[in-house]
């Protein structure tokens, strides 16, 4: 017995070493995008990812809600888009809470049970008017939603690549365009070049605060598309929180028309948002700027005057933006996620590790399956 005792030390002590290196060898990845791509190689390779997408619908649809002075909700039901501006999210729960959500090429609606049988619909251009409502209604426009489901593709002449934040791994992809106000905001796309993918849309004032913010993740194969299949949307004005998971999407599907119309029914009163605040707080609407994006040929960004033009080149006045110089805030109460991070990846997405990285820690429980749940 010592004698195959002295023979099991001696084999574990000539590959010990060796064990112990398999067993924390880090598997390196080539990050699927350079850090040197241009904005067109970029947004021409964000658009390829769902091109010649025009629908789709998923019938496994569930949305958990994080509202004020409400109990966090979660909901299960069908959800329906398609281009360029529709979609219908339609859930409910087991103790009757109902929501109905939509938008066609004339208005929003938003219809909620219970409560009083109200259906309120908003024209796309009076969407500004919706901060006038007591507590507010989150504003969620339907392009915007779009172009996250990879409905409506990236006009790369509205964006320009600028620098991320010193020690970040993303990509940036940066617009300014002017709010209904007359200011400006910044739209931001985040790019993770390991995977390939967009993580996060984001929405700043001119103040640099969050308005609105997309986190992206469970990026999946649907067909020959890729589509986020977790969607967080944060509305920090509201301080609201919504998070939509899709199992089983269907792309390319036909889709009745009557899905882009609100709910009817004899006992349902409709309430036109706009005309509402108009009537009740005229003047709301005199200094109303139709909302657009700056092209490159815009001089309202301020830098370097082009010499034949006088106008300023879009890298040269994103590039001289301070908006840009340094990390921008998170909406409070939002866990930031950097790029990278484990709980960015679903199951089937292994978190990688670039080779010009460090390797990663040991992978731990996500906490991404319910990070807005509050304490009970």
């Amino acid at each position: 017995m010592l004698h195959v005792r002295l023979i099991l030390l001696l084999t574990l002590a000539a590959t010990g070493c060796q064990m112990f290196q398999r067993k924390h060898e880090v598997k390196t990845v080539t990050p699927k995008l350079s850090t040197d791509i241009s904005r067109e190689d970029l947004v021409a390779y964000l658009n390829a990812q769902s091109e010649g997408l025009r629908s789709w619908r998923c019938n496994d649809t569930v949305v958990e809600a994080n509202i004020p002075k409400m109990p966090d909700q979660r909901l299960k039901g069908t959800f329906h888009c398609a281009w360029p501006s529709h979609f219908r999210l339609d859930a409910s729960n087991v103790i009757g809470i109902h929501a109905n959500l939509g938008s066609n090429d004339d208005i929003c609606w938003a219809y909620m049970q219970p409560g009083e049988s109200v259906v309120m619909t908003w024209k796309h251009e009076d969407a500004y008017l919706l901060q006038y409502i007591p507590d507010g209604i989150p504003r969620l426009e339907p392009e915007w939603l779009l172009t996250i489901l990879g409905i409506q593709p990236l006009d790369p002449e509205r964006y320009q690549l600028t620098s991320a934040p010193e020690g970040s791994r993303e990509l940036w992809l940066a617009a300014i365009e002017t709010a209904p106000d007359g200011s400006s905001l910044r739209r931001v796309i985040k790019v993770d070049p390991i995977s390939g993918v967009a993580r996060e849309h984001a929405l700043y004032d001119s103040n640099r605060n969050l308005v609105l913010r997309a986190q992206l993740k469970d990026h999946k194969n649907c067909g020959h598309y890729r589509l986020p299949h977790t969607v967080m949307i944060d509305f920090p004005a509201n301080k609201t929180r919504l998070t939509m998971r899709f199992t089983g999407i269907q792309p390319d599907c036909e889709l009745s028309e009557n899905l882009w119309q609100p709910p009817h029914s004899p006992q349902i009163q409709y309430m036109d948002v706009g005309e509402i605040i108009r009537r009740e707080m005229p003047g709301v609407a005199q200094n109303h700027v139709t909302p657009k994006f700056n092209t490159p040929a815009d001089s309202q960004f301020h830098g370097f005057a082009d010499p034949e033009t006088g106008a300023a080149s879009a890298e040269e006045r994103l590039d001289d933006d301070p908006f840009f110089d340094d990390e921008l805030p998170a909406a409070k109460g939002t866990p930031v996620i950097p790029a990278g991070d484990e709980r960015f990846y679903s199951d089937d997405e292994p978190v990688p590790v670039p080779e010009f990285d460090r390797p990663a820690p040991p992978k731990k429980r996500s906490l991404f399956s319910n990070p807005f749940r509050r304490n009970r």
